[in-house]
């Protein structure tokens, strides 16, 4: 019986290759990986880029919003300061001041309102209309204290809610309210001002003054 013939060296060789893998497959996947990563950790930065440049510009429109904000409230402290001085005063002694400073309080308010309309949040525009409306409305007349007491109140209120509007968008909690304005408190602190005012202004200038029986606060 003949011998079974061998295959050459040469052909198994070359099947046992055809079994495994090319050389460069191991390459191949590693480098596929590594792109993979490259495009995905690129991904990612582009991501927190954009994040971190809307977080900035929205801090950045914040921080001008609470700066026009402070004006505005500050303006309306002005307001009111003429007002409660309707409740101490007799009109006729400061009507033309008073027409005066609202013609100039006015005019800084229009300016201030339209600077901050311009950066406002939505979330806050019924807000800072209804605080504008309310130190406008201390500029009208009359000026007696059953009208002007109302508006004083209403312009408590607003101011409040216009603060707590602008804390929550810091993230901070609403601050407790002040309650309403007391006209008779008022009256009294304002006549305790002017008096010591008054009083230093005369020591000031050399003239003395009797002591007299001092009235008690009430």
């Amino acid at each position: 019986m003949p011998p079974t013939p061998s295959p050459e060296p040469q052909l198994i060789q070359l099947v046992g290759a055809s079994d495994g893998a090319p050389w460069f497959g191991d390459a191949v996947v590693a480098g596929s990986f590594l792109l993979l990563g490259a495009i995905l950790a690129f991904a990612f930065n582009l991501i927190q880029d954009k994040r971190r440049a809307t977080q900035e510009r929205t801090n950045a429109l914040t921080e001008e919003l609470l700066e026009f904000a402070a004006e505005l409230i500050t303006l309306g402290s002005k307001f009111a300061g003429l007002g409660q001085k309707s409740l101490v005063a007799p009109l006729a002694d400061f009507l033309p001041e008073l027409i005066e400073e609202n013609t100039k309080l006015l005019a800084q308010h229009s300016i201030l309102f339209t600077r901050f309309r311009l950066v406002m949040p939505q979330s806050i525009q019924k807000t800072v209309v209804a605080y504008s409306a309310a130190c406008i409305s201390l500029t009208l007349p009359p000026f007696d204290e059953k009208t002007m007491t109302p508006r004083l109140n209403n312009y408590i209120q607003s101011e409040q809610a216009l603060v707590n509007d602008l804390r929550r968008l810091r993230g901070l909690t609403d601050l407790k309210t002040s309650g309403d304005l007391d006209p008779h408190r008022k009256r009294t602190d304002f006549a305790d001002r002017a008096t010591d005012q008054f009083i230093k202004a005369m020591t000031d200038n050399g003239i003395e003054m009797e002591d007299g029986p001092k009235k008690p606060r009430q």
